[in-house]
């Protein structure tokens, strides 16, 4: 019997969805596979639809939430509505690929006691 394939290769355009515990973000719990907004689409303000980031962006998203325990691998469905900015993506539908425990909850070393990280407002990560 031949092995499952092995899962896809991440890169730069590897999309990325951070989640707080028992895998939710903002009320909604996130499953495997299709997740759907309950909201209708709305593409000029915060509600009504779900968000993702590219890899790039992941750390700052992660360091932004204090409670981030999981992170998601995800892909936009080609029916789904997009709009992109600067540091995310939101979609009418994520599919979750899979999903990995934060880093986070063991080091969060711009947290540490006189560590020389610190984050600003103007920038994802800064040093001090």
């Amino acid at each position: 019997m031949a092995s499952p394939a092995p899962p896809p290769a991440l890169g730069p355009d590897t999309l990325f969805k951070a989640l707080k515990a028992e895998r939710t973000h903002h009320g909604y719990t996130y499953v495997l596979g299709r997740n759907e907004c309950p909201q209708p689409f709305n593409k000029e303000s915060a509600d009504g639809g779900l968000y993702a980031c590219r890899l790039k962006d992941l750390f700052y998203w992660v360091s932004l939430y204090r409670d981030i325990d999981h992170v998601a691998v995800v892909e936009i469905p080609d029916d789904a509505q997009r709009v992109e900015f600067d540091t995310k993506i939101k979609a009418s539908a994520l599919v979750l690929t899979r999903f990995s425990r934060s880093w986070t909850r063991r080091a969060r070393p711009q947290e540490r006691r006189g560590h020389p990280l610190q984050r600003r407002p103007s920038a994802p990560l800064g040093v001090s």
